[in-house]
């Protein structure tokens, strides 16, 4: 906020713009366990009909190597249950995991 308080406005709008853009681009996946087994999950939020949602992939390669559970929601953390419960019915659907083997 320093641009503020200086007066360079077009140095804050560039920072803001800047900040929106990498909300917007897909992050780099993260490792996750809360299933029992090793998995990854990528996260983006996006402007939709003038509402922030999050976008969520989540999968786990080493158990499903052809499966992504995705999901969209208002939260960060909505999303990525969501994602994670779309990922383990694709999968046990699948025959690629065992409901007994999942622990999330």
């Amino acid at each position: 906020m320093k641009t503020i308080a200086g007066g360079n406005y077009s140095a804050c709008g560039y920072q803001l713009a800047e900040a929106i853009y990498r909300l917007h681009n897909w992050n780099k996946p993260k490792v996750d366990t809360s299933c029992g087994f090793p998995c990854t999950h990528t996260l983006k939020g996006r402007f939709r009909k003038w509402e922030w949602k999050w976008d969520v992939e989540f999968r786990c390669d080493t158990k499903a190597p052809d499966i992504v559970g995705k999901a969209t929601r208002y939260s960060r953390d909505g999303a990525k249950e969501w994602a994670i419960r779309d990922f383990v019915n694709k999968a046990i659907a699948a025959d690629h995991i065992k409901l007994k083997d999942v622990k999330c």
